[in-house]
């Protein structure tokens, strides 16, 4: 079993920046701003020709007074990173030496030599004049093992891997060893969605872990987390809990405009997009905007309507929602619509089946003959209309790609084909092949029919 290593320290001292640097990344947000992480982040590096996994942690903070909403928000980065210092073999107490130790350094050391694991203390930010001389001073932590590191620049990573994994006793980094939670064979699912409509209370119920922050302040998660998940009926995933993508307009913070840029990346890298919505709130312009961003970039999609639990009126308030919905997404109608409660975990069963049909239709490949007899009768039945430069004949379809599916047409007078009719195409393509929910591309092209 490859070696657990947990970053932990206060605010604002090169966490996330350490943690890129070991793992050769940039999934860790970094800024100026303190606190930009407040989830566990999971990671995997190389050292000494094996692997090691590193976990990255929010920021440590005191008693400092605070508002409520702030508080409740600190006290769930304590959990979550006292869960990573629990499960981790080696421990690393990052600092900052150009402040010198702090009160949260010395709490912090205290709190992981109780632990009894190996620890070492990384005074970050040590390049230049008097670094080394400034990391001197940590050894009043009482931590013996302590090494003077600069994140941003390289210097001193492979110091500190070798301080701390000779320490290490029981785990190594077994070139190859599979480690099951660090997994990322599977669908890729973004779960995307704005602020505050419950997603990290599902991702943490389909995992069956408080692995995601919860809590009522809207924006809690800033990261994207990739969290592996394997299912004994339905196979491996790879859940991605996103940031809340806002409304342009109120995205007021640079720390905000990062989550969204970190959110559009995670739907880039996913082969599809769960759309988080607020049975509450009801659908705002905003998931509409949402849902184009997954569309647009060729995710397939599937709606999960969160916390049906405190909705009332049964049948009737389903089929209100159902038709809200499909005035929403016109072009969706034909996605799957799940109704479930992440808080309770009713109809939460059903998602993932959803998925896994869903990425099924994302890479989806047609046969040749059957995509022409689907097409010569969908053309017969409502031929293309006729304009200004005369009949159009539809010649033939072909596949020519996939996740999504795409398709190219070929036509005497491509340009004359109307919009509204590719739609018909796409609409009678879906419901034939079952592709609902798959943003198909479909393009025209001048030819003759090779089959006359």
């Amino acid at each position: 079993m490859s070696c657990l290593l947990a970053l932990v320290g206060r605010p604002n001292v090169g966490k996330s920046s350490l943690f890129n640097r070991l793992t050769a990344s940039r999934r860790a947000l970094v800024d100026s701003l303190p606190g930009a992480t407040r989830d566990r982040q999971y990671g995997e590096g190389k050292w000494s020709g094996g692997t090691f996994r590193v976990v990255d942690t929010g920021g440590f903070e005191g008693n400092a007074k605070s508002g409520e909403s702030e508080a409740i928000i600190k006290e769930r980065v304590r959990e979550q990173m006292l869960a990573a210092v629990a499960e981790a073999d080696g421990l690393i107490l990052v600092t900052d030496g150009q402040s010198g130790p702090v009160a949260e350094d010395w709490e912090m050391a205290a709190l992981l030599r109780r632990t009894g694991k190996p620890v070492t203390v990384a005074v970050n930010k040590t390049e230049g004049r008097g670094g080394m001389e400034s990391a001197l001073t940590f050894h009043e932590l009482g931590i013996r093992s302590v090494v003077a590191i600069s994140a941003a620049h390289g210097q001193g990573i492979e110091a500190l891997l070798a301080e701390l994994m000779g320490s290490l006793v029981g785990c190594g980094a077994e070139e190859g060893e599979p480690d099951p939670a660090m997994a990322t064979a599977g669908i890729r699912v973004a779960i995307i969605g704005r602020p505050n409509v419950g997603k990290s209370t599902l991702v943490n119920r389909l995992i069956g872990d408080e692995r995601m922050i919860v809590s009522a302040v809207a924006g809690t998660t800033r990261d994207s987390i990739d969290l592996p998940l394997e299912d004994k009926r339905h196979g491996r995933f790879v859940l991605v809990d996103t940031a809340g993508i806002r409304r342009r307009g109120r995205i007021t913070l640079r720390m905000e405009k990062f989550s969204v840029m970190s959110a559009l990346a995670s739907i880039e890298r996913a082969e599809v997009a769960v759309l988080v919505l607020d049975a509450e709130a009801g659908i705002a312009e905003q998931d509409q905007r949402v849902a184009g961003l997954a569309w647009e970039a060729g995710r397939g999609m599937v709606f999960a309507v969160n916390k049906w639990d405190q909705v009332k009126g049964g049948r009737g308030g389903r089929r209100l929602f159902l038709e809200e919905w499909r005035r929403a997404f016109p072009r969706l109608g034909s996605s799957p619509l799940l109704f479930l409660s992440g808080l309770t975990g009713e109809g939460v069963g059903a998602l993932l089946p959803a998925v896994k049909a869903m990425r099924r239709a994302w890479g989806k490949r047609i046969g040749t003959g059957p995509l022409n007899r689907w097409f010569e009768e969908a053309v017969g039945a409502y031929p293309p209309p006729r304009d200004g430069g005369g009949r159009i004949k539809l010649r033939y379809i072909t596949q020519v790609g996939v996740e999504p599916p795409a398709f190219v047409i070929f036509a005497n007078r491509p340009e004359g084909v109307e919009v509204s009719y590719c739609r018909y195409l796409e609409n009678r393509l879906r419901e034939s092949f079952d592709l609902g929910g798959v943003p198909l591309k479909l393009m025209l092209r001048k030819g003759e029919n090779p089959f006359e």
